[in-house]
């Protein structure tokens, strides 16, 4: 009897001890998992909207006579979209796009001899571009562009009062460059600005309007066109990770 009592004292004691330490031991600290990181990609093709200012001087030459006819700036707005696709690998983005804007960029001008007003009305252009750009930072790229341009526009000869001469409807084509800064500011959504510049040049043939005043119009003009525009828009992207 004596024997199991020191058996049952002896468990106590480490019953008590155990608890003692069991006691002493911290409660292990969870801690919440870190924050995913949102990492940006370029990969992937978009669609979008833009918006802007356009200011083009227009040089006009007699093609039968190589005499200036003067020269005018055509200013106003351009509205429109674009679509296009990029790839990007490590820092470098890679990528290919397509524009068409409505224009109104009007001006004139009276031609040195003083007896007719040229006009200009740029309607709408397209461009077709490669565009390569350099990630700052994940979500913004700087890129510079270059590729194909088509304008087109009407060209009107009046006389001093307004009566109509003569005009000329154009679909030129030339080349454009430029730069711009874009920033991705929400997964799949970028802004952009943009500096363009497009180069044209053409002979066009100039159609006398029936029954108009006798004033002589030059039955062809070259007209050399380069336009500056700034440009913002907004893209929506497709498979961006």
């Amino acid at each position: 009897m004596r024997r199991i009592v020191l058996v049952l004292a002896s468990a106590l004691s480490v019953g008590a001890l155990q608890s003692a330490s069991a006691a002493d031991i911290p409660a292990p600290v969870y801690k919440a998992p870190p924050a995913a990181v949102v990492v940006r990609n370029w990969t992937g093709c978009y669609i979008g909207i833009n918006g802007g200012y356009g200011i083009g001087h227009k040089d006009f030459i007699d093609v039968t006579t190589d005499a200036s006819l003067g020269s005018h700036a055509a200013s106003g707005g351009v509205a429109g979209g674009q679509v296009g696709c990029d790839y990007q690998t490590g820092p470098w983005v890679f990528g290919i796009r397509g524009i068409f804007d409505w224009a109104d960029m009007t001006g004139s001008h009276i031609n040195p001899a003083g007896t007719s007003i040229y006009k200009t009305r740029v309607q709408s252009f397209e461009t077709a571009v490669g565009r390569v750009g350099y990630t700052l930072w994940p979500d913004t790229l700087v890129y510079a562009l270059g590729g194909i341009a088509w304008v087109q526009e009407r060209h009107t000869i009046t006389d001093l009062a307004g009566v109509e001469l003569g005009f000329a409807n154009e679909n030129r084509h030339g080349l454009t460059v430029g730069t711009g800064l874009e920033h991705m500011f929400a997964p799949g959504w970028s802004a952009f600005i943009e500096y363009d510049y497009i180069h044209c040049g053409c002979v066009v043939p100039v159609v006398p309007v029936p029954g108009a005043p006798p004033i002589p119009v030059p039955p062809l003009i070259d007209v050399k066109q380069n336009v500056s525009m700034v440009l913002v828009g907004v893209n929506y992207r497709f498979s961006i990770k």
